[in-house]
Protein backbone atom coordinates (compact mmCIF):
# COMPACT_ATOMS: atom_id res chain seq x y z
CA UNK A 1 0.00 0.00 0.00
CA UNK A 2 1.13 3.58 -0.79
CA UNK A 3 1.98 6.19 2.14
CA UNK A 4 -0.56 8.96 2.50
CA UNK A 5 0.54 11.75 -0.13
CA UNK A 6 3.14 13.67 1.78
CA UNK A 7 4.21 10.86 3.60
CA UNK A 8 7.39 9.50 3.22
CA UNK A 9 7.44 5.09 2.90
CA UNK A 10 9.06 3.19 4.97
CA UNK A 11 12.17 2.36 3.02
CA UNK A 12 12.58 6.58 2.06
CA UNK A 13 16.09 7.62 3.02
CA UNK A 14 13.74 10.13 5.51
CA UNK A 15 12.26 7.62 7.20
CA UNK A 16 15.31 5.44 7.67
CA UNK A 17 17.72 8.63 9.18
CA UNK A 18 16.00 11.52 9.19
CA UNK A 19 16.26 14.85 6.69
CA UNK A 20 19.53 16.06 7.27
CA UNK A 21 21.71 13.01 6.26
CA UNK A 22 18.70 11.61 3.72
CA UNK A 23 19.96 15.39 2.08
CA UNK A 24 23.64 14.56 2.94
CA UNK A 25 23.12 11.16 1.07
CA UNK A 26 21.39 12.54 -2.20
CA UNK A 27 23.72 15.09 -2.44
CA UNK A 28 26.55 12.03 -2.48
CA UNK A 29 24.24 10.28 -5.14
CA UNK A 30 23.89 13.17 -7.10
CA UNK A 31 27.83 14.54 -7.24
CA UNK A 32 28.09 10.70 -8.60
CA UNK A 33 25.98 10.99 -11.11
CA UNK A 34 27.14 13.85 -12.33
CA UNK A 35 30.48 12.54 -12.25
CA UNK A 36 31.54 9.87 -14.96
CA UNK A 37 34.18 7.07 -15.27
CA UNK A 38 35.30 4.62 -13.46
CA UNK A 39 34.63 4.63 -9.84
CA UNK A 40 37.56 3.31 -7.13
CA UNK A 41 36.25 1.59 -4.40
CA UNK A 42 37.68 0.73 -0.91
CA UNK A 43 36.01 -1.43 1.69
CA UNK A 44 38.08 -2.79 4.80
CA UNK A 45 38.55 -6.29 4.68
CA UNK A 46 36.24 -7.83 7.34
CA UNK A 47 32.85 -8.74 7.15
CA UNK A 48 31.36 -5.75 7.73
CA UNK A 49 33.31 -3.50 4.86
CA UNK A 50 33.35 -6.36 2.49
CA UNK A 51 29.17 -7.01 2.85
CA UNK A 52 29.40 -2.71 1.41
CA UNK A 53 31.54 -4.30 -1.08
CA UNK A 54 28.54 -6.43 -2.53
CA UNK A 55 25.82 -3.42 -2.07
CA UNK A 56 28.50 -1.07 -3.74
CA UNK A 57 29.49 -2.81 -6.57
CA UNK A 58 25.75 -4.14 -7.24
CA UNK A 59 24.20 -0.97 -7.07
CA UNK A 60 27.42 0.14 -9.27
CA UNK A 61 26.92 -2.15 -11.61
CA UNK A 62 22.45 -1.69 -11.57
CA UNK A 63 23.93 2.10 -12.30
CA UNK A 64 25.68 1.12 -15.42
CA UNK A 65 29.01 2.60 -14.06
CA UNK A 66 32.67 0.40 -13.57
CA UNK A 67 34.36 -0.16 -10.92
CA UNK A 68 37.45 -1.08 -9.36
CA UNK A 69 37.47 -2.46 -5.94
CA UNK A 70 39.71 -2.75 -3.28
CA UNK A 71 39.57 -4.61 0.34
CA UNK A 72 42.33 -3.75 2.57
CA UNK A 73 43.25 -3.71 6.40
CA UNK A 74 43.86 -0.36 6.93
CA UNK A 75 44.15 3.04 5.60
CA UNK A 76 47.79 4.52 5.43
CA UNK A 77 49.72 7.25 4.25
CA UNK A 78 51.43 4.80 1.29
CA UNK A 79 47.49 3.85 0.34
CA UNK A 80 46.42 7.75 0.42
CA UNK A 81 49.41 8.97 -1.90
CA UNK A 82 48.59 6.54 -4.45
CA UNK A 83 45.68 7.44 -4.40
CA UNK A 84 46.15 11.39 -4.42
CA UNK A 85 48.59 10.27 -7.84
CA UNK A 86 46.45 8.13 -9.56
CA UNK A 87 43.37 11.37 -9.25
CA UNK A 88 40.63 8.94 -9.66
CA UNK A 89 37.37 10.60 -10.99
CA UNK A 90 35.40 9.14 -7.67
CA UNK A 91 36.66 7.44 -4.98
CA UNK A 92 34.27 6.10 -2.54
CA UNK A 93 35.19 4.42 0.89
CA UNK A 94 33.57 2.39 3.25
CA UNK A 95 33.31 1.02 6.72
CA UNK A 96 36.85 3.24 6.47
CA UNK A 97 37.89 6.58 5.75
CA UNK A 98 36.41 9.03 8.76
CA UNK A 99 39.25 8.17 10.84
CA UNK A 100 41.48 9.17 7.84
CA UNK A 101 40.00 11.93 6.27
CA UNK A 102 43.53 13.86 7.08
CA UNK A 103 44.54 11.31 4.30
CA UNK A 104 42.33 11.38 2.33
CA UNK A 105 40.90 14.75 2.37
CA UNK A 106 44.33 15.36 -0.09
CA UNK A 107 43.05 12.94 -2.69
CA UNK A 108 39.52 15.60 -2.84
CA UNK A 109 41.96 18.68 -3.44
CA UNK A 110 44.07 17.13 -6.04
CA UNK A 111 40.51 17.17 -7.65
CA UNK A 112 38.75 13.97 -7.45
CA UNK A 113 35.18 13.22 -5.71
CA UNK A 114 35.68 11.57 -2.41
CA UNK A 115 32.62 10.02 -1.45
CA UNK A 116 33.34 8.28 2.64
CA UNK A 117 30.49 6.00 3.76
CA UNK A 118 31.97 5.19 7.55
CA UNK A 119 30.68 5.05 10.95
CA UNK A 120 33.97 5.32 12.71
CA UNK A 121 34.32 8.41 14.89
CA UNK A 122 35.34 11.05 12.33
CA UNK A 123 38.18 13.16 12.46
CA UNK A 124 37.09 15.79 10.86
CA UNK A 125 33.58 17.53 10.44
CA UNK A 126 34.60 18.15 6.68
CA UNK A 127 31.67 17.50 3.99
CA UNK A 128 31.39 19.60 0.81
CA UNK A 129 31.18 19.23 -3.18
CA UNK A 130 34.15 17.56 -3.16
CA UNK A 131 34.35 15.35 -0.06
CA UNK A 132 31.22 13.98 0.95
CA UNK A 133 31.11 12.36 4.22
CA UNK A 134 28.17 10.23 5.01
CA UNK A 135 28.56 9.28 8.75
CA UNK A 136 25.84 8.76 11.41
CA UNK A 137 27.54 10.79 14.14
CA UNK A 138 27.32 13.58 11.71
CA UNK A 139 23.77 13.60 12.46
CA UNK A 140 23.55 11.97 16.10
CA UNK A 141 23.47 8.20 14.78
CA UNK A 142 25.69 6.05 17.12
CA UNK A 143 28.09 4.62 14.77
CA UNK A 144 28.74 1.89 17.45
CA UNK A 145 25.50 0.56 17.59
CA UNK A 146 22.66 1.86 14.39
CA UNK A 147 24.43 1.91 11.78
CA UNK A 148 27.50 0.44 9.86
CA UNK A 149 29.62 0.47 6.98
CA UNK A 150 27.51 -1.91 5.42
CA UNK A 151 24.47 -0.52 6.11
CA UNK A 152 25.53 3.13 5.48
CA UNK A 153 26.48 2.05 2.04
CA UNK A 154 23.27 0.16 1.83
CA UNK A 155 21.89 3.85 2.28
CA UNK A 156 23.61 5.19 -0.52
CA UNK A 157 22.79 2.26 -2.76
CA UNK A 158 19.29 3.45 -1.81
CA UNK A 159 19.76 7.08 -2.48
CA UNK A 160 21.15 5.71 -6.02
CA UNK A 161 17.88 4.14 -6.48
CA UNK A 162 15.56 2.66 -4.76
CA UNK A 163 14.77 -0.69 -5.93
CA UNK A 164 18.19 -1.38 -4.16
CA UNK A 165 16.07 -2.02 -0.91
CA UNK A 166 16.93 -5.46 -1.73
CA UNK A 167 20.61 -5.11 -0.95
CA UNK A 168 19.83 -5.05 2.80
CA UNK A 169 20.43 -8.41 3.45
CA UNK A 170 24.04 -6.88 3.18
CA UNK A 171 23.35 -4.30 5.63
CA UNK A 172 22.36 -6.24 8.64
CA UNK A 173 25.12 -8.99 7.78
CA UNK A 174 27.82 -6.11 8.18
CA UNK A 175 25.66 -5.04 11.24
CA UNK A 176 26.03 -8.44 12.85
CA UNK A 177 29.76 -8.47 11.92
CA UNK A 178 30.24 -5.43 13.54
CA UNK A 179 27.77 -7.24 16.89
CA UNK A 180 25.00 -4.28 16.57
CA UNK A 181 22.50 -7.31 16.66
CA UNK A 182 23.83 -7.65 20.60
CA UNK A 183 20.38 -6.26 22.65
CA UNK A 184 18.31 -6.39 20.46
CA UNK A 185 19.05 -4.03 16.72
CA UNK A 186 18.38 -0.56 17.05
CA UNK A 187 17.45 2.62 15.45
CA UNK A 188 18.48 2.80 11.69
CA UNK A 189 19.04 -0.81 11.44
CA UNK A 190 16.30 -1.39 13.16
CA UNK A 191 13.76 0.81 10.69
CA UNK A 192 16.41 -1.07 7.89
CA UNK A 193 15.23 -4.35 8.95
CA UNK A 194 11.70 -3.73 9.31
CA UNK A 195 11.22 -1.60 5.72
CA UNK A 196 12.80 -4.98 4.65
CA UNK A 197 10.86 -7.47 6.31
CA UNK A 198 7.72 -5.69 4.44
CA UNK A 199 9.37 -6.07 1.18
CA UNK A 200 9.98 -9.49 1.71
CA UNK A 201 13.83 -9.44 1.52
CA UNK A 202 13.87 -10.69 5.19
CA UNK A 203 12.35 -12.94 7.98
CA UNK A 204 12.40 -11.93 11.65
CA UNK A 205 12.29 -14.61 14.29
CA UNK A 206 13.78 -15.45 18.01
CA UNK A 207 15.85 -18.72 18.34
CA UNK A 208 18.46 -20.23 19.78
CA UNK A 209 21.67 -18.22 18.74
CA UNK A 210 23.42 -21.77 18.21
CA UNK A 211 24.75 -23.00 14.53
CA UNK A 212 25.60 -26.49 13.63
CA UNK A 213 24.82 -30.06 12.33
CA UNK A 214 22.81 -30.66 15.82
CA UNK A 215 22.41 -29.53 19.23
CA UNK A 216 25.51 -31.05 20.44
CA UNK A 217 28.28 -30.03 17.53
CA UNK A 218 26.50 -26.44 18.57
CA UNK A 219 27.19 -26.36 21.76
CA UNK A 220 30.51 -27.92 21.25
CA UNK A 221 31.86 -25.79 18.62
CA UNK A 222 30.03 -22.34 19.95
CA UNK A 223 31.97 -19.35 19.91
CA UNK A 224 29.52 -16.81 20.04
CA UNK A 225 28.01 -16.98 22.43
CA UNK A 226 31.16 -18.64 24.21
CA UNK A 227 30.04 -21.28 26.67
CA UNK A 228 32.91 -21.58 29.51
CA UNK A 229 33.08 -25.19 30.56
CA UNK A 230 30.52 -26.64 27.46
CA UNK A 231 32.53 -25.32 24.34
CA UNK A 232 35.52 -27.78 23.61
CA UNK A 233 34.27 -30.45 25.64
CA UNK A 234 31.72 -32.89 24.38
CA UNK A 235 31.02 -34.76 27.86
CA UNK A 236 29.81 -31.56 29.59
CA UNK A 237 27.67 -30.81 26.60
CA UNK A 238 26.09 -33.84 26.34
CA UNK A 239 25.64 -34.08 30.69
CA UNK A 240 23.39 -30.12 30.03
CA UNK A 241 21.58 -31.85 27.27
CA UNK A 242 20.63 -34.54 28.95
CA UNK A 243 19.27 -32.94 31.91
CA UNK A 244 17.72 -30.79 30.13
CA UNK A 245 16.15 -33.27 28.14
CA UNK A 246 16.97 -32.40 24.86
CA UNK A 247 18.13 -35.27 22.22
CA UNK A 248 21.27 -33.90 21.23
CA UNK A 249 21.23 -35.52 17.85
CA UNK A 250 18.41 -32.83 17.11
CA UNK A 251 18.97 -30.20 14.71
CA UNK A 252 19.06 -26.82 15.69
CA UNK A 253 16.34 -25.66 13.63
CA UNK A 254 14.12 -28.56 14.85
CA UNK A 255 14.04 -27.83 18.93
CA UNK A 256 10.67 -27.22 19.69
CA UNK A 257 9.49 -23.90 21.64
CA UNK A 258 9.61 -25.48 25.15
CA UNK A 259 12.83 -27.51 25.07
CA UNK A 260 14.68 -24.27 23.27
CA UNK A 261 13.22 -21.85 26.21
CA UNK A 262 14.26 -24.69 28.67
CA UNK A 263 17.89 -24.85 27.56
CA UNK A 264 18.30 -20.94 26.76
CA UNK A 265 17.37 -20.65 30.50
CA UNK A 266 20.51 -23.06 31.01
CA UNK A 267 22.72 -21.54 28.88
CA UNK A 268 21.73 -17.81 30.55
CA UNK A 269 21.93 -19.13 33.75
CA UNK A 270 25.79 -20.83 33.19
CA UNK A 271 26.84 -18.16 31.20
CA UNK A 272 25.56 -15.53 34.43
CA UNK A 273 27.70 -17.91 37.23
CA UNK A 274 30.58 -17.36 34.76
CA UNK A 275 30.18 -13.87 35.51
CA UNK A 276 29.04 -12.82 32.39
CA UNK A 277 27.39 -9.76 31.85
CA UNK A 278 23.00 -10.06 31.54
CA UNK A 279 23.21 -8.28 28.11
CA UNK A 280 25.43 -10.95 26.74
CA UNK A 281 24.17 -14.10 28.61
CA UNK A 282 20.58 -13.05 27.35
CA UNK A 283 22.11 -13.89 23.61
CA UNK A 284 21.72 -17.59 23.78
CA UNK A 285 18.50 -16.23 22.01
CA UNK A 286 18.37 -14.10 18.97
CA UNK A 287 16.72 -12.32 16.18
CA UNK A 288 17.51 -14.76 13.68
CA UNK A 289 17.48 -12.73 10.25
CA UNK A 290 16.57 -15.40 7.80
CA UNK A 291 17.18 -14.27 3.65
CA UNK A 292 14.55 -16.36 2.01
CA UNK A 293 16.66 -15.69 -1.51
CA UNK A 294 19.56 -17.29 -0.45
CA UNK A 295 18.56 -19.85 1.79
CA UNK A 296 20.79 -18.69 4.83
CA UNK A 297 20.73 -16.27 7.92
CA UNK A 298 22.69 -12.84 7.98
CA UNK A 299 24.47 -14.40 10.69
CA UNK A 300 25.50 -17.32 8.73
CA UNK A 301 26.11 -15.06 5.47
CA UNK A 302 28.33 -12.78 7.67
CA UNK A 303 30.20 -15.76 9.15
CA UNK A 304 31.09 -16.51 5.13
CA UNK A 305 32.28 -13.23 3.97
CA UNK A 306 34.35 -12.20 7.41
CA UNK A 307 36.24 -15.85 7.23
CA UNK A 308 36.82 -15.82 3.86
CA UNK A 309 38.13 -11.55 4.33
CA UNK A 310 40.20 -12.58 7.56
CA UNK A 311 41.65 -15.26 5.31
CA UNK A 312 42.76 -12.79 2.46
CA UNK A 313 40.49 -14.51 -0.05
CA UNK A 314 38.74 -10.83 -1.04
CA UNK A 315 37.14 -12.24 -3.94
CA UNK A 316 35.52 -14.95 -2.51
CA UNK A 317 34.18 -12.69 0.22
CA UNK A 318 33.01 -10.64 -2.24
CA UNK A 319 31.61 -13.31 -4.25
CA UNK A 320 29.71 -14.60 -1.49
CA UNK A 321 27.76 -10.95 -0.86
CA UNK A 322 27.12 -11.19 -4.38
CA UNK A 323 25.58 -14.11 -4.36
CA UNK A 324 27.88 -16.17 -6.82
CA UNK A 325 27.67 -20.29 -6.36
CA UNK A 326 31.36 -20.50 -6.90
CA UNK A 327 32.39 -18.10 -4.17
CA UNK A 328 29.99 -20.38 -1.36
CA UNK A 329 32.37 -23.52 -1.43
CA UNK A 330 35.23 -21.78 -0.93
CA UNK A 331 34.33 -19.26 1.64
CA UNK A 332 32.98 -22.31 3.58
CA UNK A 333 35.91 -24.15 4.06
CA UNK A 334 37.11 -20.67 5.18
CA UNK A 335 34.40 -20.57 7.60
CA UNK A 336 35.01 -23.78 9.44
CA UNK A 337 38.61 -23.38 9.77
CA UNK A 338 38.22 -20.00 11.18
CA UNK A 339 35.83 -21.09 13.93
CA UNK A 340 38.21 -23.71 14.95
CA UNK A 341 40.77 -21.08 14.96
CA UNK A 342 39.03 -18.71 17.56
CA UNK A 343 37.56 -21.79 19.40
CA UNK A 344 40.91 -22.63 19.94
CA UNK A 345 42.45 -19.29 20.65
CA UNK A 346 39.55 -19.07 23.23
CA UNK A 347 40.20 -22.09 25.05
CA UNK A 348 43.96 -20.85 25.42
CA UNK A 349 43.38 -17.38 26.75
CA UNK A 350 39.97 -19.22 29.56
CA UNK A 351 43.58 -21.14 30.75
CA UNK A 352 46.25 -18.74 30.09
CA UNK A 353 43.78 -15.28 31.08
CA UNK A 354 45.48 -11.71 30.22
CA UNK A 355 47.90 -9.90 32.06
CA UNK A 356 46.23 -7.24 34.34
CA UNK A 357 47.81 -3.30 34.80
CA UNK A 358 46.06 -0.16 36.61
CA UNK A 359 43.07 -0.41 34.07
CA UNK A 360 43.34 -2.49 31.19
CA UNK A 361 44.33 -6.06 30.70
CA UNK A 362 46.44 -7.62 27.78
CA UNK A 363 47.53 -10.93 25.81
CA UNK A 364 49.60 -11.58 23.12
CA UNK A 365 48.48 -13.52 19.95
CA UNK A 366 50.69 -14.81 16.87
CA UNK A 367 47.70 -15.65 14.86
CA UNK A 368 46.56 -12.33 13.51
CA UNK A 369 43.63 -14.08 11.52
CA UNK A 370 41.95 -14.39 14.77
CA UNK A 371 42.87 -11.71 16.87
CA UNK A 372 40.45 -9.40 17.14
CA UNK A 373 37.46 -12.03 16.93
CA UNK A 374 39.45 -13.38 20.45
CA UNK A 375 39.80 -10.17 21.92
CA UNK A 376 36.37 -9.45 21.68
CA UNK A 377 34.63 -12.43 22.39
CA UNK A 378 37.10 -12.79 25.40
CA UNK A 379 36.17 -9.55 26.89
CA UNK A 380 32.51 -10.60 27.05
CA UNK A 381 32.46 -14.11 28.06
CA UNK A 382 36.41 -14.96 29.67
CA UNK A 383 37.62 -12.32 31.03
CA UNK A 384 37.53 -10.24 34.43
CA UNK A 385 34.76 -7.45 33.47
CA UNK A 386 36.17 -4.73 35.26
CA UNK A 387 38.89 -4.29 32.73
CA UNK A 388 38.79 -3.62 28.99
CA UNK A 389 41.01 -6.04 26.97
CA UNK A 390 44.11 -4.89 24.94
CA UNK A 391 45.49 -7.43 22.40
CA UNK A 392 48.61 -7.40 20.37
CA UNK A 393 49.77 -9.60 17.24
CA UNK A 394 52.13 -8.99 15.14
CA UNK A 395 51.72 -7.57 11.36
CA UNK A 396 54.37 -5.91 9.23
CA UNK A 397 57.51 -5.42 11.56
CA UNK A 398 55.41 -4.04 13.90
CA UNK A 399 52.22 -4.19 15.98
CA UNK A 400 48.94 -4.77 15.28
CA UNK A 401 46.64 -3.80 18.10
CA UNK A 402 42.89 -5.00 18.49
CA UNK A 403 41.23 -3.28 21.51
CA UNK A 404 37.75 -4.03 22.89
CA UNK A 405 35.60 -2.98 25.54
CA UNK A 406 32.00 -4.49 26.85
CA UNK A 407 28.65 -2.04 26.71
CA UNK A 408 29.11 -1.78 30.78
CA UNK A 409 32.78 -0.42 30.48
CA UNK A 410 32.01 2.08 27.72
CA UNK A 411 28.82 2.97 30.41
CA UNK A 412 31.83 3.71 32.80
CA UNK A 413 33.72 6.04 31.01
CA UNK A 414 35.81 3.67 28.45
CA UNK A 415 36.23 5.24 24.73
CA UNK A 416 38.89 3.47 23.12
CA UNK A 417 38.14 5.46 19.84
CA UNK A 418 40.00 7.69 21.92
CA UNK A 419 42.62 6.00 23.98
CA UNK A 420 43.52 4.12 21.13
CA UNK A 421 44.17 7.23 18.78
CA UNK A 422 45.83 8.95 21.33
CA UNK A 423 47.89 5.96 22.55
CA UNK A 424 49.32 5.02 19.11
CA UNK A 425 50.24 8.96 17.90
CA UNK A 426 52.18 8.68 21.20
CA UNK A 427 54.52 6.10 19.70
CA UNK A 428 54.20 7.20 15.86
CA UNK A 429 51.34 4.99 15.29
CA UNK A 430 47.74 5.45 13.84
CA UNK A 431 44.72 4.01 15.98
CA UNK A 432 40.90 4.61 16.25
CA UNK A 433 37.76 3.36 15.78
CA UNK A 434 34.78 2.67 18.01
CA UNK A 435 34.31 3.68 21.57
CA UNK A 436 34.31 -0.23 22.22
CA UNK A 437 36.32 -1.53 19.63
CA UNK A 438 38.91 0.09 18.15
CA UNK A 439 42.55 -0.79 16.28
CA UNK A 440 45.98 0.12 15.74
CA UNK A 441 49.43 -0.05 14.11
CA UNK A 442 52.11 0.72 15.89
CA UNK A 443 56.23 0.27 15.58
CA UNK A 444 57.57 -2.64 17.04
CA UNK A 445 59.45 -0.58 19.90
CA UNK A 446 56.45 1.58 20.69
CA UNK A 447 54.64 -1.61 22.55
CA UNK A 448 55.45 -1.22 25.89
CA UNK A 449 55.28 3.16 26.27
CA UNK A 450 52.06 2.31 23.95
CA UNK A 451 51.05 -0.01 27.05
CA UNK A 452 51.40 2.96 29.48
CA UNK A 453 50.02 5.37 27.74
CA UNK A 454 46.44 3.47 26.94
CA UNK A 455 46.44 2.25 30.50
CA UNK A 456 47.00 5.93 31.84
CA UNK A 457 44.18 7.54 29.16
CA UNK A 458 41.76 4.23 30.36
CA UNK A 459 41.91 4.72 34.02
CA UNK A 460 41.30 8.67 33.47
CA UNK A 461 38.26 7.86 31.79
CA UNK A 462 37.16 5.40 34.30
CA UNK A 463 38.07 8.26 36.87
CA UNK A 464 36.01 10.55 35.12
CA UNK A 465 39.06 12.87 34.27
CA UNK A 466 39.48 12.46 30.38
CA UNK A 467 37.73 14.48 28.53
CA UNK A 468 36.71 13.06 24.96
CA UNK A 469 38.95 14.39 22.05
Amino acid sequence: MEPPEGEPGPASLVRLVGTPMARRLELAARLFDRTPGLARVLVDADADGLSAAGALVTALSRRGRGYHLTALRGLDAKVAGALAEDKPRVLITSDVGSGQADLLEPVADAGSLVIVLDHHVPLSQRSDERFVQVNGHLFGVDGSSELCGASTAFLFALALDPANLDLAPLAIAGAIGDRQHVGGFRGATRRILEAAEAAGDLHVRRGLNLEGADLLDALVRSNDPFLPGITGDEAEARRLLREVGVRPDLPVADVDEGSARALASRLAAHLLSHGVDALYAGEVTTERVEIPARGMTAKELQALVNSAGRAGEHAAAVGVALGQPWAFERARARAEAYRNQVRDGLLKLAAHPPTKLRAVQYFDTDDTLVAAAVAGLGVIYLFDPAYPVVCFSPQNGGWKVSTRATRRQAERGVDFSVAARRAAEAVGGRGGGHPVASGATIPKDGRERFLREIDAIVEGQLAGAEAPA
